[in-house]
């Protein structure tokens, strides 16, 4: 099995060669000034004040978190935002769909159906989530899971030197990196209350903290989910095919490690395929990778995304969506003499997500969603015991699991209603905090050693935690 993952790893070694060997005939003279900007010179670049947060999980994961300032706003409260990516990308998804910053939707906004509210709005305009909710105000998070291209550090295990790192999957995103990041904004921003905002494989990480640890539905509010991730045993298309190949997922298991870190040979991507006539491969992975409407699709854009993703994750989380297709939401399945070890029961344990408390939380769906159709949807409410705050489908027929993030039209159809159901939920303080003592950070939280860089240990960072919710709910 390595010897023919081994094969696979020099034919996708050799087609790179290939490609560099033609790219003087097929790449553009100039690249876009967006691609592989780092985060903080980004967030920058638009006007707006940037921060990185060093954030130490209880199991010793070290995540970096970005915040969003607007200048507009520093010597005011800002209501909290935390915003979760999905599966193999980064908290930049949601800061790169166009050119601009956000400074968009400055009118009035009506609280009372905010999808027909946006519907008559230029189809270009407030498409970056993150810059958009910093120009209303809002303090903005952009959360990076642990093992992707921000977050690959850990105080003891080496990322790119130790396997034992990379022994994580959605389960341990859910339990570990969100409380953690959760306690961090609260620490930092002294507010009880944050806003989450998920994508895909945010929304699933959601799903299961809210359900095996109810208290912080009384900390997240609200919950909004952009194509939300409960079962996929009826995902459909290629996805599913790539899903249920055993013998692949067996050797991803076996092999274990990083899965599509953003390595420097990847670097090559944006430039020699997405930004050339070979364009239409991008299209396919985006296509994969949830599916897409290519009609909403900024092709002039493609090389931009691509130098962002794929950001990386782990192979053991990858396979852990093959076990959900296969067995339903339920914890990693580690073979049962493992199982029994951990969980107490040969068969790993199911999601409770019969008693999420749904009283805060809003779905965002489309019905070509290769993630979260019309079908999966059925199947998430079959399992809730009460219904969503509000559920908005899509009006588009075509709109697709990744149009949430690169779509034309994300601002009419998603950014704009976000902002509605935001403004129905103030700051809420701490205990002994409040609008007088709010502050702000500049430049780094916990900062790593000057010669840090992703993959190479450093000291713990150390912060103080005091406020944690109540385990009794």
């Amino acid at each position: 099995m390595v010897y023919k993952i081994n094969k696979y790893l020099n034919i996708y070694q050799w087609s790179f060669l290939l490609l560099t060997i033609i790219s003087p005939l097929i790449v553009k003279c100039e690249s876009d000034p967006d691609e592989f900007v780092p985060p903080l010179i980004y967030i920058q670049s638009r006007g707006y004040t940037g921060e990185s947060h060093y954030i130490t999980t209880d199991d010793g994961y070290i995540l970096q978190v970005h915040r969003i300032i607007s200048p507009k706003y520093l010597n005011l409260p800002r209501k909290a935002a935390l915003l979760q990516h999905g599966l193999l990308l980064s908290g930049m998804v949601f800061i790169i769909n166009s050119p601009g910053g956000g400074d968009y939707f400055h009118g009035p906004v009506e609280n009372h159906d905010p999808v027909n509210h946006y519907r008559s709005r230029h189809p270009e305009i407030g498409n970056n989530l993150g810059f958009l909710l910093a120009d209303h105000g809002y303090d903005v998070w952009l959360a990076n899971s642990r093992g992707n291209t921000y977050s690959t550090n850990h105080t003891k295990l080496s990322p790119f030197q130790d396997k034992k790192y990379w022994e994580f999957s959605f389960d341990e995103m859910a339990l570990y990196d969100l409380p953690a990041v959760i306690s961090h904004i609260q620490y930092v921003t002294g507010q009880k209350e944050i806003a989450y905002i998920g994508h895909s494989q945010g929304t699933a990480i959601a799903f299961v903290l809210l359900s095996e640890r109810p208290q912080y539905a009384s900390i997240l509010k609200p919950v909004i989910l952009l194509a939300p991730i409960m079962n996929i045993s009826t995902t459909k298309d290629a996805l599913k095919h790539v899903l249920t190949d055993e013998e692949l997922m067996k050797d991803l298991l076996k092999v274990g490690g990083p899965l599509l870190p953003h390595a420097s040979l990847l670097e090559l991507f944006p430039e020699v395929v997405c930004a050339t006539k070979l364009l239409y491969i991008c299209e396919n992975v985006l296509q994969i990778m949830g599916g897409l409407n290519v009609a909403q699709l900024n092709v002039t854009r493609l090389p931009v995304y691509f130098s962002y993703i794929p950001a990386g994750t782990s192979a053991k989380n990858f396979v852990h969506y093959k076990q959900m297709v296969l067995k339903g939401a339920r914890y990693f399945d580690h073979g049962p003499e493992k199982n029994m070890a951990m969980y107490g029961k040969s068969e790993p344990p199911e999601f409770h997500f019969d008693r999420l408390d749904t009283s805060n939380m809003v779905m965002f769906w489309s019905e070509n969603d290769l993630f979260c159709g019309a079908e999966e949807m059925d199947a998430v409410r079959r399992t809730l015991r009460r219904p969503p705050m509000a559920e908005y489908r899509i009006p588009d027929p075509l709109w697709s699991h990744m149009d949430f993030l690169f779509g034309r039209q994300a601002g009419r159809f998603v950014n704009g209603p976000i902002l509605g159901i935001l403004k129905r939920y103030p700051i809420s303080w701490l205990p002994g905090r409040g609008p007088q003592n709010h502050g702000s950070f500049s430049g780094h939280s916990n900062l790593p050693t000057p010669a840090h860089k992703p993959g190479q240990l450093i000291n713990k960072p150390k912060y103080s935690r005091p406020y944690q919710p109540s385990l009794n709910g």
